[in-house]
């Protein structure tokens, strides 16, 4: 009997346990690799569930990228996971991840590529809601897309100059496609790099967020965690 009682108690304590966990709120881009439809796998999903998922309670939505930051400037979220250049003070300082920026264009147009005077000037595009503009400064005449694809195929018909991306292996992907293969698109990686941090609601649990969320994606860096995590969703990973 009493070892019933002491069984029980401990399995009270444990639900008790489980039950105080503090739930937050996470919106990350629907980018296949980095985020499944199901929400339970993806890079960004399992490092980000490694990182909060012990002391909180995640409820993760995935949308277009564009949604969830108006969603999240609307205060429906708590975290935003996928953002390059917000000047928000609440804000991680710890790098997840980072690219460097992709031009594609059309060989005709730049038969010898020349960075700094071809991010300098021209038209360029890249996929709604990215700001590039804030990463690239001579990219004053830009047209937002909705898809990759939408972009080869308004490139290809001269609507502007090049592309930007920073998703190197969705760009091979597309460019291996019988639509756009041979048809004399270049793809070339900048010096441009973007990095990754996480942004935060302004709410009384940010700055233990932050505190957190930089302490451990620090050291998964250091001890490889996170190159691991891409490698298995056959995603590049670039320090």
């Amino acid at each position: 009997m009493n070892r019933f009682v002491l069984l029980a108690s401990l399995l009270i304590s444990t639900v008790s346990l489980a039950a105080a966990k503090t739930s937050i709120s996470l919106c990350v881009g629907d980018w296949d690799g980095y985020s499944t439809a199901d929400l339970k796998g993806g890079a960004y999903i399992e490092l980000m569930n490694t990182v909060f998922g012990e002391q909180y309670d995640l409820k993760w939505a995935r949308y277009s990228f564009v949604r969830c930051q108006s969603d999240f400037k609307a205060g429906k979220f708590d975290v935003l996971v996928g953002e390059n250049k917000s000047d928000s003070s609440l804000k991680g300082s710890a790098q997840f991840d980072a690219a460097y920026l992709i031009a594609v264009y059309s060989q005709k147009k730049y038969p010898k590529w020349d960075e700094s005077k071809h991010l300098g000037s021209g038209t360029f595009s890249w996929i709604r809601g990215y700001g590039f503009e804030k990463l690239v400064p001579g990219a004053k005449s830009f047209t937002e897309v909705n898809s990759l694809n939408q972009a080869l195929r308004q490139l290809l018909a001269g609507r502007f100059d090049i592309y930007l991306d920073d998703d190197i292996d969705e760009i091979n992907k597309a460019m291996s496609s019988p639509e756009f293969k041979g048809k004399g698109l270049k793809v070339t990686e900048t010096k441009v790099k973007e990095v990754m941090v996480l942004i935060f609601k302004d709410m009384p649990e940010a700055k233990n967020l932050i505190k957190l969320s930089d302490a451990k994606i620090n050291s998964m860096r250091k001890d490889g965690r996170i190159k691991s995590i891409f490698e298995k969703y056959e995603l590049t990973y670039i320090e």
